[in-house]
């Protein structure tokens, strides 16, 4: 892919992948969690975190995009685990909880224009 969002937190992982075509929505959901009283382990997240990085194999310039810490800890994941991937990332942004779609990609649209000069189509 040309070019590549997530937009994470520790439940869902929304991927844009972005060619001459435009933008391809995909997302990924944490299966791993458990209930919210139980809450998360360390485990459970660092397995999630290990298929988003999987999903985005074949990804190049990545924008990761969050409300929280998921991107941080997700780009921690990779620096760690997924070098690869981790070299991809081009830029870590916060962004509310629950955007809708076109929001993203009104977000990832000027980031992508002011990091490349380059003009997604939705």
């Amino acid at each position: 892919m040309e070019k590549t969002a997530v937009w994470i937190d520790h439940s869902t992982a929304h991927i844009f992948d972005y060619d001459a075509e435009g933008a391809h929505p995909r997302a990924l959901l944490n299966n791993h969690q458990t209930t919210a009283k139980e809450g998360n382990s360390k485990e459970h997240t660092k397995s999630f975190y290990h298929e988003v990085a999987t999903a985005l194999k074949d990804s190049k310039s990545i924008l990761l995009l969050g409300p929280g810490q998921a991107k941080e800890e997700f780009k921690n994941h990779c620096e760690t685990h997924h070098h690869l991937i981790n070299e991809e990332i081009f830029k870590v942004e916060s962004m509310k909880d629950h955007p809708s779609v076109p929001e993203i990609l009104e977000v990832t649209g000027k980031i992508f224009k002011e990091h490349f000069n380059w003009a997604p189509t939705a």
